[in-house]
């Protein structure tokens, strides 16, 4: 004999999440918002430090061969470098 058993859809929670997608949406909005007005005031000039400032002099432009020479401690590093690699993987036996 069959029995047939009628089993009840589990409760959607449909309430939980529409007001879980409305407080995402508002909290986005406050944060776009207060974005909105932080960036809409002029900022602020840094202030003065007080240091004086450097003179500047001024000479008529004129060509020139001028010999340069750097000193300084430091190292150097290469623009473009290339890895080379080997195609047979193993010991080397002779050259």
């Amino acid at each position: 004999m069959t029995t047939i058993r009628i089993i009840s859809d589990p409760p959607k929670h449909r309430r939980s999440a529409v007001a879980a997608a409305v407080i995402v949406l508002v909290v986005a909005g406050l944060a776009a918002a207060s974005f909105w007005v932080a960036g809409s005031e002029p900022t602020a000039a840094a202030p003065a430090t007080g240091a004086p400032s450097v003179p500047v002099q001024i000479a008529a432009p004129s060509i020139e061969e001028v010999s340069i020479y750097l000193y300084g401690l430091g190292t150097v590093q290469a623009n473009y470098t290339v890895n080379i690699t080997t195609r047979v993987d193993g010991e080397l036996q002779s050259v």
